[in-house]
């Protein structure tokens, strides 16, 4: 389906919805004080307002909606709060100890400030979750939390901020102990906890969690909410408002050339920025909608991509996977294309089979091309073909590929060569490659490799995902020039990044900074992390800028690069970040290499470790943008595996085959929460929930009533795209592995060389060594009860006695058992049960596979327990 939109009747509207855009904005500052737990909470008290200060109060209850509570200074505001979870509320064994009168509550009231008042600090709510809604986008926000208990399971409670209505993605969140550590008995007193510059997600909210540090119960007695109009750039919420014009200019246009030009997104970085397929304000562009999963014919992604030309959104409709039998191909002159897989409400999965011997996503000379959040997924069922990648792209100038999921290709995941210029390829998830031997018709060796580009002018690698290729994660050659910034990379076979110059290809020049790379159980011997090949000309060479990298060292140690060329005899040594090699060596420059020319600004290139944590937030093809961000079962199985320090779930096999993992390809077609079908009544290619959302269903695609220079159609793709949203990895609870997955150079994970049961790896992760006298299999060097083996077995950290497997508490609920443990990543769990402790154990689930849970505390519900009460145990499968 093509929708066309004319430029002169937009001019007309454009006028006409322009002229009631502008808002008057508060510049005060402003400041609300919450008590949690007033008179109708169980045992909770109201503060008497205004306090000993003056200020002014709000007691809130978890079972009622406090709308336009009230500042300091008893002036009503626009600011809600509202419980997503009912807490559990109480005063007992926090600052007033045992005693109910709030006036005796033992706390420094100079310490802290404002919420230094008797009835606030003397009761607390327990672990909930709650929004604060009718904030301001024109202003940030500083939220300060005291809590306050004795005798808690955790030292700390954990407040968080986060930016989705399933509190699932987190903005930041911040620490703060409401007891004393190693002494239970005595409750905070005189801190408080600050998270600051906060901006307002969607609809103006903040939604705000708060629990203990290891999951158990968290406490919040008092909070203050400031606000202050912005110093800085505005919400990045400006960028799919279409009706907000406030957009940050320092991240919405670079200065290329002596010309300024706005970036193909938001997001988008590197030298494919500034993509475009001229969808702008007040351009004649099509939105062609794919609206089945069909090989060919109308609605179908082939004639999306091949029966036109000249500038175009392809639209997804639907979910599911797409079956190519023939290669579908973007050539000249087919420039200009926007792929929008972010419009797809569960996903959209490119298959390759039949006769399609190239790759699900094709592009040859041509320019202009942005292609988001798809997943490329080639499998086995193609012809044979020595060259089936999941991305390919041959003679591509200014494009970007960005969110994408990268699996099952039979030689790279992604392939960018023969004289390219600006492409990017950033945030996108490799993961699987397959060997496939029987799939190869010219005796081609068979690969299972990551990325390879060749002959390239000014390619941009940047927040990827290379997991588990045996070479070229990445492979570059001869490439002037290449910014490989921020990548991580896992699990690799034999080499992990390669670099190459010979006699006919040219030099190579490359930033290579603030990258992430990491050994895994795959990976094998003691290959070299990052290495470069010189092939026999003195002509060509390396420029080498490389600085800030984690993991990426030769067998040695010692030094970034391995450089492997016949005439340097000695080790090649950094100092500051600039490569240097032995005297009278000639054909290699060792420099900085374009270090003042990034196309990166420098606010966008982050620490490595920084990066990794980046990666595992948001690498790869996120999915439902519209309600919840989310992975599916592919991407979030390999990150997984990352983050736990394993491949469980995928192991590359043998020749001659190599088989895609069970369960194979994800339906994708199920859990989505809202469909085009009833969200498009005036079927202009943008949601009516999004145009409603900010406006009414008159915005057009190529109209632009807040002149901010993004059109509609532009704003509502970086909606569904989350350009909203921070892909950042701030602060914890974000998983992270250590660096080299706690494998030094020279040892094996899953070996065990010293035959005493405990995989050398394991013993490395957790006791620094495969022969430290206290990590002997029989040994509880912790202290909780459990052997060193029986953690291996448990998955428990065997050097914590807190982390441990154990029925936390068995409780009866009406006619129920609830049945409590705590459990750890990747294991499952069966559960028994005995009536009588005489008649045996019977298997009381109707599963004995339960998974671990992600809080790390499993809870089951058996109701078929006997009324007079059961025993229970629980077993790791």
């Amino acid at each position: 389906m093509r929708i066309s939109f004319n430029k002169e009747i937009l001019q007309r509207i454009t006028l006409i919805t322009c002229v009631s855009v502008a808002a008057t904005v508060s510049t005060a500052s402003q400041t609300l004080l919450v008590d949690f737990g007033n008179n109708l909470s169980f045992r909770g008290t109201n503060v008497v307002s205004p306090d000993s200060n003056g200020h002014y109060w709000n007691s809130v209850h978890s079972a009622v909606y406090h709308a336009d509570m009230v500042d300091i200074s008893n002036n009503t505001t626009t600011v809600d709060l509202g419980f997503d979870a009912a807490p559990g509320t109480d005063f007992f064994n926090g600052p007033s100890g045992t005693n109910e009168n709030p006036a005796l509550s033992e706390y420094d009231a100079t310490a802290l400030g404002d919420l230094g008042v008797d009835e606030a600090v003397y009761d607390y709510y327990v672990s909930s979750r709650f929004q604060v809604q009718g904030l301001d986008t024109g202003r940030t926000y500083s939220l300060t939390f005291f809590g306050s208990h004795k005798f808690s399971a955790d030292d700390a409670t954990v407040y968080s901020v986060y930016s989705n209505t399933n509190y699932t993605q987190v903005v930041a969140s911040v620490s703060l102990n409401v007891q004393t550590p190693g002494s239970a008995w005595l409750h905070n007193s005189n801190t408080v906890a600050v998270i600051s510059n906060l901006v307002p997600q969607t609809g103006n909210i903040l939604y705000v969690g708060f629990e203990g540090s290891t999951g158990d119960s968290g406490y919040l007695n008092a909070m203050k909410i400031e606000s202050a109009p912005q110093s800085g750039p505005p919400s990045l919420e400006a960028y799919v408002n279409p009706m907000n014009g406030n957009v940050p200019v320092p991240r919405e246009t670079r200065v290329d050339a002596d010309e300024t030009r706005k970036l193909a997104f938001p997001s988008a970085r590197g030298f494919g920025r500034f993509a475009d397929p001229d969808i702008g304000p007040g351009q004649d562009f099509d939105a062609i909608k794919v609206t089945n999963l069909l090989d060919s014919g109308p609605g179908s992604y082939r004639d999306a991509i091949m029966s036109t030309n000249g500038p175009r959104v392809v639209i997804f409709t639907v979910s599911g996977t797409i079956d190519l039998t023939e290669t579908v191909l973007m050539r000249e002159p087919q420039d200009n294309v926007y792929v929008a897989g972010q419009t797809s409400p569960g996903g959209i999965q490119l298959k390759c089979s039949g006769n399609n011997e190239k790759a699900p996503l094709r592009a040859v000379r041509t320019r202009d091309i942005i292609a988001r959040f798809l997943k490329l997924r080639p499998g086995l069922d193609h012809a044979l073909s020595s060259d089936v990648d999941s991305l390919a792209m041959n003679d591509v100038e200014n494009s970007i590929f960005d969110h994408l999921s990268l699996q099952w290709s039979t030689d790279e995941a992604a392939h960018i060569t023969s004289k390219g210029d600006g492409v990017t390829l950033q945030w996108s998830l490799q993961s699987e490659p397959l060997r496939c031997g029987p799939c190869r018709s010219d005796n081609h060796s068979q690969h299972d490799y990551g990325v390879f580009s060749d002959v390239n002018k000014n390619l941009t690698l940047y927040k990827n995902f290379f997991m588990g290729g045996r070479w070229r994660n990445p492979n570059v050659q001869a490439t002037n020039a290449l910014e490989m910034i921020n990548n991580v990379g896992y699990n690799y076979g034999e080499y992990a990044a390669q670099f190459y110059v010979n006699a006919t290809r040219g030099n190579l020049i490359a930033n290579i900074i603030g990258n992430w790379y990491s050994k895994g159980p795959r990976t094998a011997g003691d290959p070299h992390m990052l290495f470069a090949s010189y092939e026999g000309s003195s002509s060509h060479g390396f420029e080498f800028y490389v600085d800030g990298n984690i993991g990426m060292r030769d067998t040695s140690g010692v030094c970034n690069i391995n450089f492997l060329a016949p005439h340097l005899t000695s080790p090649v040594m950094e100092q500051n970040g600039t490569l240097l090699t032995p005297d009278g060596q000639t054909g290699i420059v060792f420099a900085v290499a374009r270090a003042d020319g990034l196309s990166i600004p420098a606010e966008d290139i982050v620490s490595a470790d920084q990066a990794m944590k980046d990666v595992i937030v948001g690498a790869g093809a996120m999915q439902d943008m519209f309600s919840t961000p989310r992975r599916d079962l592919v991407d979030a199985r390999s990150m997984g595996q990352f983050q736990n320090c394993d491949d469980t779930g995928y192991t590359p096999q043998p020749d001659p085959l190599d088989a895609i993992p069970a369960p194979g390809y994800p339906d994708l077609t199920t859990n989505t929460t809202w469909s085009w079908t009833t969200n498009d009544v005036d079927d202009d290619g943008m949601l009516d929930a999004w145009e409603t959302l900010y406006a009414d269903l008159s915005l057009v695609p190529n109209g632009d009533p807040d002149g901010d220079g993004w059109s509609n159609m532009e704003e509502f793709l970086n909606y569904m795209a989350g350009e909203h949203i921070q892909w950042t990895g701030t602060g914890d609870p974000v998983l992270v592995p250590p660096v080299y997955c706690g494998y030094p150079v020279g040892v094996q994970p899953t070996a065990d060389m010293d035959s005493d049961g405990l995989p050398d790896g394991w013993e490395w992760f957790h006791f620094g060594q495969t022969d430290h006298p206290n990590g002997e299999p029989h040994i509880d060097w912790d202290g909780d009860g459990h052997s060193n083996l029986q953690e291996l077995y448990a998955g428990t950290n065997p050097t914590n006695a807190s982390s441990i497997f154990m029925i936390k508490e068995v409780s009866p609920s009406g006619d129920t058992y609830e049945v409590t443990w705590l459990s750890a990543s990747g294991k499952t769990y069966a559960i028994y049960r005995t009536d009588d402790l005489v008649s045996g154990w019977t298997n009381a689930a109707s599963t004995n596979h339960i998974s671990a849970s992600p809080s790390g505390t499993n809870t089951w519900f058996d109701t078929q327990a006997p009324t007079h009460g059961a025993s229970y145990r629980v077993r790791v499968e």
